[in-house]
């Protein structure tokens, strides 16, 4: 029943604020509290040549409380090309904390915006030391993709100051 009270929505350029806030307000916890903040504008990247990028949002109140995105490329596997996509950017605001209806509802439109046209294969990378999202995503929840996981990998971060940042 709550679910029905936080409808999603494909995200415009109009959301721009209210997704740059709720990334900025809502760090990932962890040994490096990590935020995916996108400034100057949050959709700098949606037309980036050859992939396909939907961006969905949760609003209950007039507030974003969910956002994620789904980017599709084509990539060769196991040398052939497929239909591949990353799902990312998934954050809750912390006044949604536990509101896993929402999570779950934003999967499913995913599988309703994508039923046309899906990708073959889907990954996502959760940072290893993000317990509570990998303990939920992982889980096999009814109504939640299955998530396995398939390896660890590496990158790197670079801290940047705030006054960096304003200067761009």
């Amino acid at each position: 029943a709550r679910t029905a009270r936080v409808p999603f929505a494909i995200a415009t350029q109009a959301d721009d604020a209210d997704i740059r806030r709720l990334l900025r307000e809502n760090p990932m916890p962890g040994q490096i509290t990590l935020t995916l903040e996108r400034e100057r504008n949050y959709f700098a990247d949606a037309d980036l040549p050859g992939t396909e990028k939907q961006t969905i949002i949760a609003n209950e109140g007039g507030r974003v409380v969910c956002v994620g995105n789904c980017s599709i490329r084509e990539r060769f596997v196991n040398g052939h090309p497929h239909r591949v996509g990353y799902l990312g950017g998934l954050r809750l605001d912390a006044r949604a904390a536990g509101r896993f209806d929402i999570l779950r509802r934003g999967y499913e439109f995913f599988r309703e915006l994508q039923a046309d046209r899906p990708a073959a294969f889907y990954f996502t990378s959760i940072a290893a030391d993000n317990a509570p999202a990998r303990k939920f995503l992982e889980r096999g929840l009814p109504g939640m993709p299955t998530y396995e996981f398939v390896s660890e990998f590496v990158t790197v971060l670079l801290q940047i100051g705030r006054a960096s940042c304003r200067e761009r």
